[in-house]
């Protein structure tokens, strides 16, 4: 789904009347196949969805790719937690109190170790474009682990400065 969106989205000289008629069945195979979907196809999904600004023709698209989102969260690694929120507030959308649950909750079991330095932003930005405070417990972990990268990366350059 997320690579055949990605690729019409995309077209560059195709017929328009072509590409959103295939958009809209693609839309319709998702909506039928939606429980085969894994965390990466949702994630891919939104993300693409977000970042070409992308409408769907079927209203009932995003409820359903959030409530894939929800039940797969628990399988959802470090940049899925990121990109999801950041998909959700590019687009607009207002997650559900479930769907932000689940996201915080698994954001808590990975950001220690594996949230990169473009997770933590993304993932402080779309709270803060969603108008959210992260609760206190990741928003010290995001803190901790921004420092922690912040010294690596600091380590980093002044290897690359010796060189």
């Amino acid at each position: 789904m997320a690579t055949a969106l990605r690729k019409l989205l995309q077209n560059d000289g195709g017929p328009q009347v072509f590409v959103e008629r295939a958009l809209q069945a693609l839309e319709g195979a998702a909506l039928q196949t939606i429980d085969e979907f894994g965390a990466r196809e949702i994630c891919n999904t939104l993300h693409i969805m977000a970042k070409t600004r992308y409408r769907p023709w079927d209203p009932a698209l995003v409820p359903k790719l959030e409530e894939r989102a929800v039940a797969l969260a628990g399988t959802l690694n470090a940049q899925g937690v990121a990109n999801t929120l950041w998909a959700c507030a590019t687009m607009g959308l207002e997650p559900g109190a479930g769907m932000m649950r689940v996201l915080e909750g698994r954001a808590e079991a990975l950001v220690a170790g594996t949230f990169k330095a473009q997770g933590v932003a993304n993932t402080l930005w779309a709270y803060a474009t969603l108008g959210r405070a992260p609760g206190a417990g990741l928003m010290k972990m995001l803190e901790e682990r921004a420092k922690a990268l912040a010294g690596i990366l600091g380590s980093q350059q002044m290897v690359f400065c010796k060189c």
